[in-house]
């Protein structure tokens, strides 16, 4: 799989002209991005191993996103600088898990179950296959923490309910969907389109 241009753009049906950007109240899309952080995440203790590198990268089967002898509670946690409501998980070259079932939640002082969640992986036990999307319902209660000394991020986890019996392998994933808040872009190409609000960049980070 391989990574494209972030698209951002305000959803802003009225305005026509102008960026806005800074306006906290309007909404925005994120396509394809980076997360900012990933961990597999050992509950009892808890123990964290850091799969940024591998999630955000285009090799094969490198990603693994629990614990290779899990228990009940385990999870993987995904943090990105906005809030967004979609997970675009690639694994084409990976390994499909078998038995296992998760339950994605998101953390507003507590982690609570996500609403409106459409899981594409089964809990990554669907077959083999690239652009499996997990849908949520944008939270308005969602709020920043910070996981192992990561930047203050908004975190979305899957917990294990039920163990598997094979281990899902995944090759990469990304961010995207929609949020509302004011961002700034760091791009180091593309620009501004012209009579609207749209951007094509290669973006370096939001937040």
């Amino acid at each position: 799989s391989a990574r494209g241009l972030l698209w951002i753009r305000p959803d802003d049906p009225v305005q026509t002209t102008g960026d806005d950007f800074d306006n906290p109240t309007e909404a925005y899309s994120i396509r394809n991005d980076a997360a900012a952080k990933v961990w597999q995440v050992t509950a009892i203790g808890p123990v964290f191993v850091d799969e940024t590198t591998d999630f955000n990268s285009a090799a094969n089967a490198d990603v693994l996103p629990f614990p290779a002898a899990e228990a009940t509670a385990d999870y993987v946690a995904i943090g990105f600088a906005q809030p967004f409501s979609k997970l675009v998980i690639d694994y084409l070259n990976g390994t499909a898990g078998v038995g296992g079932v998760v339950v994605w939640e998101y953390w507003n002082g507590a982690w609570v179950a996500l609403a409106g969640v459409t899981d594409g992986t089964t809990s990554f036990t669907a077959a083999v296959g690239d652009n499996k999307q997990v849908r949520w319902t944008a939270p308005t209660d969602w709020v920043t923490t910070s996981l192992n000394g990561s930047a203050q991020l908004y975190y979305v986890r899957a917990r294990i309910t039920t163990i598997y019996t094979t281990n899902p392998v995944l090759d990469q994933g990304f961010v995207g969907g929609q949020g509302a808040g004011a961002f700034k872009v760091h791009a180091r190409h593309g620009g501004g389109a012209q009579g609207g609000e749209s951007a094509w960049a290669g973006i370096t980070s939001i937040g």
